[in-house]
Protein backbone atom coordinates (compact mmCIF):
# COMPACT_ATOMS: atom_id res chain seq x y z
CA UNK A 1 0.00 0.00 0.00
CA UNK A 2 1.19 3.24 -0.73
CA UNK A 3 0.18 6.88 1.20
CA UNK A 4 1.42 9.87 -0.39
CA UNK A 5 -1.09 12.36 1.90
CA UNK A 6 0.02 11.72 5.45
CA UNK A 7 2.72 12.41 7.57
CA UNK A 8 5.64 10.04 8.81
CA UNK A 9 8.58 10.29 10.73
CA UNK A 10 12.01 9.32 9.54
CA UNK A 11 14.61 7.67 10.97
CA UNK A 12 18.33 6.57 10.12
CA UNK A 13 20.61 3.31 11.21
CA UNK A 14 23.35 1.78 10.09
CA UNK A 15 22.90 -1.53 8.71
CA UNK A 16 24.88 -3.69 10.63
CA UNK A 17 23.61 -1.68 13.93
CA UNK A 18 26.97 -0.03 14.68
CA UNK A 19 27.15 3.31 15.87
CA UNK A 20 27.87 6.16 14.68
CA UNK A 21 25.51 6.42 12.55
CA UNK A 22 27.27 6.92 8.71
CA UNK A 23 24.79 9.64 8.02
CA UNK A 24 21.83 11.94 9.30
CA UNK A 25 18.70 13.21 8.09
CA UNK A 26 19.58 16.76 6.62
CA UNK A 27 15.59 17.94 5.65
CA UNK A 28 11.99 16.40 5.98
CA UNK A 29 8.58 18.01 4.99
CA UNK A 30 5.49 15.65 5.21
CA UNK A 31 6.69 12.55 3.39
CA UNK A 32 9.94 13.64 1.58
CA UNK A 33 13.43 13.09 3.52
CA UNK A 34 16.98 14.10 2.43
CA UNK A 35 19.75 11.86 3.71
CA UNK A 36 23.44 13.69 3.65
CA UNK A 37 26.03 11.11 3.99
CA UNK A 38 28.55 11.00 6.29
CA UNK A 39 32.11 12.51 5.43
CA UNK A 40 33.99 9.27 7.59
CA UNK A 41 36.44 7.14 5.54
CA UNK A 42 34.50 4.48 7.33
CA UNK A 43 31.40 5.16 5.39
CA UNK A 44 32.88 3.47 1.79
CA UNK A 45 30.31 0.51 1.32
CA UNK A 46 28.35 0.95 4.36
CA UNK A 47 24.82 0.76 4.11
CA UNK A 48 21.97 2.99 6.05
CA UNK A 49 18.51 1.71 6.93
CA UNK A 50 15.75 4.75 6.59
CA UNK A 51 12.43 4.06 7.80
CA UNK A 52 9.32 5.66 7.29
CA UNK A 53 7.26 5.51 10.46
CA UNK A 54 3.33 6.49 9.32
CA UNK A 55 2.34 8.98 12.33
CA UNK A 56 -1.18 8.27 12.10
CA UNK A 57 -0.41 4.60 12.51
CA UNK A 58 2.73 3.54 13.79
CA UNK A 59 2.67 0.05 12.86
CA UNK A 60 2.87 0.72 8.95
CA UNK A 61 6.32 1.54 8.43
CA UNK A 62 8.72 0.87 5.28
CA UNK A 63 12.13 0.40 4.75
CA UNK A 64 14.86 1.26 2.19
CA UNK A 65 18.65 0.79 2.52
CA UNK A 66 20.77 3.29 0.92
CA UNK A 67 24.68 2.12 0.03
CA UNK A 68 27.14 4.22 0.40
CA UNK A 69 29.75 4.55 -2.11
CA UNK A 70 32.83 6.56 -2.33
CA UNK A 71 32.66 9.42 -5.48
CA UNK A 72 36.20 9.79 -5.73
Amino acid sequence: MEVFDQSVEWSLRNQDHSTPIMGSIAASTGNSVTVKAGSSSGANNKALVLTATLVSDPSMTKEKTISLKNLF
